[in-house]
């Protein structure tokens, strides 16, 4: 009985493995308790796709389970856990305050002009077009 609660343990970590993944990547902003909460459907579904997931590992698992087999199976519960919540668990939709302010720049055609008419010394004198 003990392996259905350590799959699913392992599967809660990888939920929270693909959470802090978002968050050292700056993919999100959002703490686990708010990105738990905020879209409370998706994270529902993202936690019975992890019961589902982790209570079909442990069932196809021997009762004596031990050693390699067991470490596998965690890693399967792990792994099955993140792929679930990278799947079905969504972030809260980012308001206007919230939003980046991405500096614009200008096209690259715009900065260099029709270059084809230079000669190459007048194209490396003017580095500032580069």
């Amino acid at each position: 009985m003990w392996i259905y609660a350590a799959t699913f343990a392992a599967g809660l970590l990888g939920l929270f493995g693909h959470w802090l993944t978002r968050y050292k990547q700056s993919r999100t902003t959002s703490s686990f308790k708010e990105y738990m909460l905020n879209d409370w459907t998706s994270t529902v579904q993202s936690v019975m796709a992890n019961i589902s997931s982790s209570m079909g590992i442990a069932m196809a698992m021997p009762d004596d389970i031990g050693g390699k087999l067991l470490v596998i199976t965690l890693f399967t519960s792990y792994t099955a856990g993140y792929m679930f919540d990278s799947t079905l668990n969504r972030d809260k939709k980012a308001t206007v305050d919230e939003v980046p302010v991405i500096k614009t720049q200008r096209p690259i055609k715009d900065v260099i002009k029709n270059d084809k008419d230079k000669s190459i010394n007048d194209i490396l004198s003017a580095d500032d077009s580069l």
